[in-house]
């Protein structure tokens, strides 16, 4: 899993390339979203384009750092969710924490 971070209207994006199943990988993520919020970026928008498929660590990541946000009075979005990780989402009923977004422009301007 590889990682890549831009930043657009403000906005942290976060673009995931590859299965969120390797610890390595998830630990890149959770780190990135730490020093995110540690460094005054609450706002973060998760690209998951490239990813076709999470274990229940990976999503446990996505919960992460949807609270490491969230407790720092950020917002965490997800866009371009794969089926395979919404069909996890909804079956463990945590797609309710998440917004989640098929389209880039209005993921950013949701913020």
């Amino acid at each position: 899993m590889e990682i890549k971070t831009s930043t657009e209207q403000g906005i942290l994006i976060i673009e995931i390339i590859g299965n969120i199943i390797d610890p390595e990988g998830k630990m890149i993520l959770r780190n990135t979203v730490i020093k995110a919020a540690n460094d005054g970026r609450h706002n973060v928008l998760i690209n998951m384009k490239e990813v076709n498929v999470a274990d229940s660590a990976g999503i446990g990541e996505l919960v992460s750092a949807y609270t490491t946000l969230t407790n720092k009075g950020g917002q965490l979005k997800l866009l371009y969710v794969p089926p395979k990780v919404k069909d996890i989402l909804t079956i463990t009923k945590l797609i309710t924490l998440f917004s989640i977004y098929d389209d880039h422009q209005a993921a950013i301007d949701s913020f």
